[in-house]
C-alpha cells in the first residue's frame, strides 16, 4: 500500500468529526462505483476493481462521490470515531420493610440508610431511580423518587409477602419494564420463615415468574435481585455482606431474630446479598454496596446509542462500524448484521439509534474487563 493510502487509513482511525469527503476533479466511469461492486479483498479504484494491497488511494463507498462520468483522483474521507454513550437502565427498589413493633432500631435505621447513603449514592451517579415503599413509614428525603404502598408488612407467612402480592396490580404497575429491579426485605421473621404464603401457590419469587415472566423473568433467568436482611450470624469483616456464591448461613445473630432458610436461598436464586439484620449500625456500607451494584448492572455494555452529529448534517447508517478495541492489545471492528439470523461473535445489530452486540460479540465484550467500544461512521464499513 502506498504511503499516501497509510496516511488516509491512518485519518479513519483517529479524526473525530462528522463524515466528510472531499473530491477535487470528476470521477470515471469504469467496471464499478463503490467496493460494494468489488470482491472482500478489492477497492473500487478509478472505475476499476483493484487488490487492496495494490491500492494507491481509497474508495469512499458513496455514489454521490463515485459519479460513473468523469476520472477520479485521490480522494480524501474524513471518518467518525467516537464513544458512543452506553446505554444506562432506570433502577427500581422495591423495598419491603417489616413494620411490626419487634423491628425497633432496625426499622428506623432501614428508612435512615435509604434516605442517605442509597439516595446520594444514586444521585450522584446520575441514575434514574425510583423506590416503591411497602409501608408507611415516611421518607420525606426521597420526595420525588418515591411511591408507597400504604400496607403493613410483619413477620409471619400471613404478614410477610402476602399483603404485597395482594395489592400487586397497584405496585407492579409503576415498575418499569426495562429497568434493574431490586427488593430490598428487612424481617426479624420471628412467626414465618418465608417457605410459604397463605393464599399462593411456591415462594415469593416463584409466584412473580407465574405471574408475569416478562417483567421478572423466570426461574433460571430472573431479572431482578432479592437482598434479604434476617437474623443471620455476621460475616468476616461485618461489615462485609454475605455473597450470592457464599453458602447457607446457620445460626442467628440475635435470640429475639431468626434466620429463615427460606429466605436465604432466594436470595442465592436472585444472585441477591444477605446481611445480619442485628447490625444495623452497619447498614449504611450495605445499602452503598446494593447501590453501587444496581448501577453497575444498569450500564449495559452491550448496548450503545450513536453519537450525534454535528452541523447539522446526519449519520449515513450504511457506514456505521463498530470498534472493538481488547484490554489485552489488539482488537477489531465489528460489522453490521442485516438480521438477528446472521449473527455472528463480530458483528451487531443497528435500531433506531442504538446499536446492540450480536449475543456472540457480547459474551466477548463482556468477557474483556478493559473492552473498550467506538462507533464509526463515514466511509466503507470494510475500510476501517
Amino acid at each position: 500500500m502506498r504511503s499516501s493510502a497509510r496516511q488516509l487509513v491512518s485519518l479513519l482511525f483517529c479524526i473525530a468529526s462528522l463524515a466528510a469527503c472531499a473530491d477535487d476533479s470528476p470521477p470515471v466511469r469504469g467496471s464499478c462505483v463503490t467496493a460494494a461492486d468489488c470482491g472482500a479483498a478489492s477497492v473500487c479504484v478509478d472505475g476499476r476493481c483493484v487488490a487492496r494491497a495494490d491500492a494507491g488511494l481509497i474508495d469512499l463507498g458513496s455514489a454521490d462521490l463515485a459519479r460513473p462520468d468523469a476520472a477520479t483522483p485521490d480522494l480524501v474521507c474524513t471518518g467518525v470515531e467516537a464513544m458512543g454513550t452506553t446505554v444506562r437502565r432506570p433502577i427500581d427498589v422495591i423495598v419491603f420493610p417489616d413494620e411490626s413493633p419487634s423491628m425497633g432500631a432496625a426499622r428506623a435505621a432501614v428508612a435512615n440508610a435509604m434516605q442517605t447513603i442509597f439516595r446520594t449514592t444514586m444521585e450522584d451517579a446520575g441514575v434514574d431511580y425510583h423506590v416503591i415503599w411497602q409501608g408507611t413509614t415516611a421518607l420525606p428525603m426521597l420526595a420525588g423518587h418515591l411511591t408507597y404502598n400504604m400496607i403493613g408488612l410483619g413477620s409471619g407467612d400471613d404478614a410477610m409477602f402476602k399483603p404485597a402480592l395482594d395489592t400487586y396490580d397497584t405496585w407492579a404497575a409503576i415498575v418499569r419494564p426495562d429497568a434493574i429491579k431490586v427488593f430490598v426485605h428487612f424481617t426479624d421473621a420471628t412467626s414465618g420463615t418465608g417457605a410459604r404464603i397463605e393464599g399462593y401457590t411456591g415462594t415469593f419469587d416463584e409466584v412473580l415468574f407465574a405471574r408475569d415472566a416478562a417483567l421478572w423473568g423466570t426461574a433460571a433467568a430472573p431479572l431482578f435481585s432479592y437482598n434479604a436482611f434476617v437474623g443471620l450470624t455476621e460475616n468476616a469483616p461485618p461489615e462485609t455482606p454475605y455473597l450470592p456464591m457464599d453458602p447457607l448461613v446457620s445460626g442467628s445473630c440475635s435470640g429475639a431474630f431468626v434466620n429463615p432458610a427460606a429466605l436465604q436461598q432466594m436470595a442465592i436464586r436472585t444472585s441477591g446479598l444477605r446481611f445480619p439484620l442485628c447490625r444495623f449500625d452497619l447498614f449504611n456500607a450495605v445499602f452503598q454496596r446494593i447501590a453501587e451494584s444496581a448501577i453497575a448492572r444498569a450500564a449495559v455494555p452491550c448496548e450503545l446509542v450513536l453519537p450525534p452529529p454535528t452541523g447539522g448534517m446526519t449519520i449515513d447508517e450504511s457506514t456505521v462500524a463498530v470498534r472493538y478495541t481488547s484490554g489485552a492489545g489488539g482488537g477489531e471492528v465489528f460489522l453490521r448484521a442485516d438480521s438477528a439470523a446472521a449473527c455472528s461473535d463480530s458483528g451487531f445489530l443497528l435500531v433506531d439509534d442504538r446499536v446492540t452486540l450480536c449475543p456472540a460479540a457480547c459474551a466477548r465484550v463482556e468477557a474483556d474487563d478493559a473492552a473498550t467500544l467506538r462507533v464509526l461512521s463515514g466511509c466503507d464499513p470494510l475500510l476501517y
